[in-house]
């Protein structure tokens, strides 16, 4: 059988520790025998397939990539059709995985999701009874307590709208709380996907430890990092630095062919996310730089250049990066004389992305030198 990582895993039915109860409910029992074990992080859980008066199925997990993991798993075994996961908007409710037909709707009785979900008449009648309150006890406006698992040697209570016994579930069917608002399916479907790539990544780097988690913030989803101690953010932070490496050695490289063509007060090329920052240089500087990259050397300029010659300096620079295939160094624009704070004329490069900042150092390499 595959698995989605070192600890996720499918195992045989027997070995999951709610076989015996599951079974014990099942209308065909037979069916928790073609069943398998979903064994994450936790104890393994158990995946009944659909079959005969089962029509479809769940399981629940408390971490969204715990749940893709399943549906990716049971992708790969038959008895588990049109595999889809629900993501809880709650924080305190579960993410459900689900299999076969769309489950009842949740205003329905439980002997609906007791047949829906394949149970036996004696099992579905058995948690109706254990379910309702002594006469004497109920009110009319007392709900009746969530089923408890049953003790070891009895028969265990079928849990109709909550499959299996694991703490706070959710069928996926529930009418939303008042006051929430539900992003988008799709952005919700996204951001959980991107969730199980980042764990795939990290796991595979010897940081699956560290568990991307569903979250929301004002009804938008986010991943939020859980499990992170010093010694796993250590790691993390080196892992990305080496990622980063290329990046660096190019700002390196950038800074070594500007020192070849003398630009010694050009700003040393900075790393800063996913560009190059290359800062702000002088008016002259930007002349010498145009002029390195192609264009024709214009008149001597001013000390301090006002703003005709400055401008027309950009213009020039803009059109050498055009000419040598460069491109365009879209955050690069222009500061004028001010008088107020005697700050010279400049112009700010700003940052540019990788790959316009490998163009720019091959056209710096091929460039004549003096």
């Amino acid at each position: 059988m595959n698995s989605t990582s070192t600890r996720a895993r499918l195992l045989p039915a027997r070995e999951a520790y709610d076989y015996e109860d599951l079974r014990a409910c099942l209308a065909d029992p037979g069916l928790a025998d073609a069943g398998f074990a979903v064994a994450l992080l936790g104890a393994p859980l158990l995946a009944v397939p659909v079959g005969g008066v089962r029509r479809g199925g769940y399981a629940s997990f408390g971490h969204v990539v715990d749940a893709l993991q399943a549906r990716a798993l049971l992708g790969t075994v038959p008895g588990f059709p049109a595999l889809r996961v629900r993501w809880s908007p709650y924080r305190d409710t579960c993410h459900t995985v689900e299999w076969g037909e769309p489950a009842p709707q949740w205003w329905e009785g439980d002997e609906v999701f007791g047949r829906f979900f394949g149970y036996s008449d004696a099992a579905i009648a058995e948690f109706l009874r254990q379910r309702s309150p002594p006469p004497s006890a109920a009110t009319a406006d007392e709900l009746p307590s969530r089923p408890r698992s049953s003790r070891p040697g009895q028969t265990p209570l079928p849990s109709i709208a909550y499959e299996h016994h694991r703490e706070i579930h959710m069928t996926g069917n529930e009418p939303p709380q008042q006051g929430i608002s539900l992003a988008p399916q799709a952005t919700r479907q996204e951001t959980g996907d991107a969730a199980f790539a980042l764990y795939q990544a990290l796991d595979e780097a010897g940081l699956g430890e560290i568990r991307p988690v569903l979250d929301h913030e004002r009804d938008v989803p986010k991943i939020k990092l859980h499990g992170i101690d010093a010694d796993a953010a250590n790691r993390l932070g080196r892992l990305v630095r080496k990622g980063m490496d290329e990046d660096y050695v190019l700002a390196e490289e950038l800074r070594c062919a500007l020192l070849a063509h003398d630009l010694d007060r050009f700003p040393e090329p900075q790393v800063c996310g996913t560009k190059i920052a290359l800062g702000q240089v002088s008016i002259r500087t930007a002349e010498r730089l145009a002029c390195i990259l192609g264009a024709t050397p214009g008149p001597e300029l001013d000390e301090s250049p006002d703003w005709p010659e400055s401008s027309a300096v950009l213009d020039k620079l803009n059109a050498a990066l055009k000419a040598t295939g460069v491109g365009v160094f879209v955050d690069m624009w222009l500061h004028s004389y001010c008088r107020r704070c005697e700050g010279d004329s400049a112009i700010e490069l700003g940052s540019i992305k990788v790959d316009v900042a490998r163009r720019f150092l091959k056209a710096l390499q091929s460039a004549a030198r003096p």
